[in-house]
């Protein structure tokens, strides 16, 4: 099941986010992302991606995974 990693929130700039975990995270705009459909994020500790966005980020993972965020204003 895709989890919501970030709410939308009004003022912010952007996201930073940063895989914890070996596995690939797939990121997208709603809850319907997917492995086959999602911005991969990946599977490597320490591997982040900055998203200038105030809306909200979900993600998916085909393991179990950790994800870090940074709410950017």
């Amino acid at each position: 099941n895709a989890t919501l990693l970030c709410p939308a929130r009004a003022g912010r700039r952007g996201v930073t986010l940063t895989n914890l975990s070996a596995a690939a995270v797939y990121l997208g705009g709603d809850n319907t992302v997917s492995v086959a459909s999602g911005v991969p994020l990946p599977g490597i500790v320490g591997a982040s991606k900055t998203i200038e966005t105030c809306a909200e980020i979900w993600a998916i993972a085909a393991d179990v995974g950790s994800v870090a965020v940074e709410e950017l204003f």
